[in-house]
């Protein structure tokens, strides 16, 4: 079993990773860990190895050419993708949306009497990310919420690097807290240290959720992200290891069965960072 992976620090990558291999350590199945830094890199490390039974990918967010993807498919006859970003393919991906994430922390806002709702995310082109979008312009385009929700803000970084100082660069030149008197929320994308990104805001002298109220959307069993204190809505990176677990044997039990895409359950993490609490919808 190979787990290819970019050679990133990423600690959602690293968790889900982790729990793969025990799980598949305790099945007895033999894996390899291999990094990659570009997909030019990865051609030259898969030239090197023997055939293997099965590939699980793992590319933090990066392009994987047609070429890389060919270079896998030499390989092995089974390929599990970490993710919602590689579909319409003879491989199987596991992963998750973020529309529905995005469309509960509105709803939840809404009741909550917030006037003003912004979206922060960043302009990398990944799949998960633009059903997200897909979903906050849409909701935009009721009448109801059309006044409510502010056209989205986007980033050029990906986490890790320097995810946070980004956000409240967007949240200072965004002037979001120059509203007095509009009760106002922001949706962000991408925190991967919820600790940082409350000082951060502090920093700047933003009170949450006295000045501005804080859902992130994340992985709501990462403790790391919410940093004890912000209300999160994602997906769960334990769910996650399952889920690319589970497929990967029922690949090698159904090979026939059609490729696709599995989505995986929303979940959620409570927090102290949205004005009036959590509300029920």
């Amino acid at each position: 079993m190979i787990l290819l992976k970019r050679s990133s620090n990423n600690l959602r990558g690293r968790v889900v990773l982790d729990r793969l291999q025990q799980k598949l350590a305790e099945a007895g199945d033999v894996t390899l860990e291999v990094g990659y830094s570009d997909p030019d890199h990865a051609k030259q490390v898969l030239q090197t190895l023997p055939r293997f039974d099965a590939c699980i990918v793992q590319n933090s967010f990066d392009t994987m050419p047609v070429d890389m993807i060919a270079a896998i498919r030499r390989k092995t006859e089974t390929i599990i993708v970490d993710g919602a970003w590689l579909v319409g393919t003879d491989i199987d991906a596991v992963g998750f949306e973020w529309g529905e994430p995005v469309e509960t922390a509105v709803r939840r806002l809404v009741a909550s009497g917030h006037e003003k709702i912004h979206l922060i995310t960043t302009t990398s082109f990944f799949l998960a990310n633009e059903m997200g979008l897909h979903r906050w312009r849409s909701l935009k385009a009721r009448p109801e919420l059309a006044s409510v929700l502010a056209p989205e803000i986007r980033v050029p970084r990906l986490p890790p690097k320097d995810y946070e100082e980004a956000v409240i660069v967007a949240i200072r030149d965004a002037g979001l807290i120059s509203s007095k008197g509009v009760r106002q929320a922001l949706l962000v994308w991408g925190i991967e240290d919820g600790e940082k990104f409350r000082d951060l805001l502090k920093r700047e002298d933003i009170s949450v959720p006295d000045d501005l109220s804080v859902i992130l959307l994340g992985r709501t069993d990462l403790g790391a992200e919410a940093g004890g204190f912000f209300h999160v809505i994602g997906y769960s990176a334990n769910d996650q290891a399952e889920g690319v677990y589970a497929r990967l044997k029922e690949r090698w039990q159904r090979p026939d069965e059609p490729f696709g895409l599995r989505l995986l359950p929303m979940t959620e993490r409570p927090g102290r960072s949205v004005a009036g609490g959590p509300t029920d919808i």
